[in-house]
């Protein structure tokens, strides 16, 4: 499965809420307790009820897309410049997940593996951003679904139908089950930052 980089992550993420700032110049993202671990539960899977209006701890969702947008820039940056600090060649795609004990894994075969998880590792800070990113992004990811959801159950000529209702409801839990399963997964692709659960979502139809 593909996976989206940062160049292509306002198209989609822009069907909607759409903003007409764009992403703007890259703001240093506010530091976080490096013991922040990123949430892998279900916690999030339910909330299919049509009065949901926020995201994330009460963030709107336009704040929630933008925030997603600089965070993505500004962790895109730093990892590769903690590559480049040891001269880690990232021309090609190298997929990453976090692991059962929040650690930066590479996900797959690499010549430099364990030097890549050593020097992502070994700074707290930007291990805190990144996983700060990604519970962000899976948030955003939900909300996506959550919108389309809604959008179908609207435009469904039978969507006073109960049955077509709850088929829809249930898809959206069976969705976010594999968001969830996604949230710890990204990738660095010739030095794009790329995010699984976005391109996940963005990829859904109902």
């Amino acid at each position: 499965m593909s996976i989206l980089s940062v160049s292509s992550l306002l198209q989609p993420l822009n069907t909607f809420g759409k903003r007409s700032d764009g992403i703007g110049a890259a703001v240093e993202a506010p530091k976080t307790d490096e013991a922040y671990i990123l949430d892998l539960s279900d916690r999030k899977n339910v909330g299919i009820s049509a009065e949901k209006s926020s995201v994330s701890g009460g963030m709107s969702y336009g704040s929630l897309l933008k925030s997603v947008q600089e965070q993505t820039v500004n962790v895109q940056d730093r990892l590769t410049r903690l590559l480049l600090s040891r001269n880690i060649d990232y021309s090609e795609n190298i997929k990453f997940k976090i692991d059962d004990n929040g650690k930066i894994r590479v996900d797959g075969e690499n010549a430099g593996k364990e030097a890549i998880e050593q020097v992502l590792n070994e700074d707290s800070e930007f291990s805190a951003e990144l996983k700060r990113l990604l519970n962000d992004a899976s948030d955003l990811a939900r909300e996506e679904v959550q919108q389309k959801y809604q959008i179908a159950l609207e435009d469904d000529e039978n969507k006073d139908d109960e049955e077509k209702k709850l088929m829809l409801e249930n898809k959206v839990i069976e969705i976010n089950n594999q968001i969830t399963k996604l949230s710890g997964s990204f990738s660095l692709d010739g030095g794009s930052l790329n995010i699984a659960s976005l391109q996940f979502a963005a990829g859904v139809s109902f």
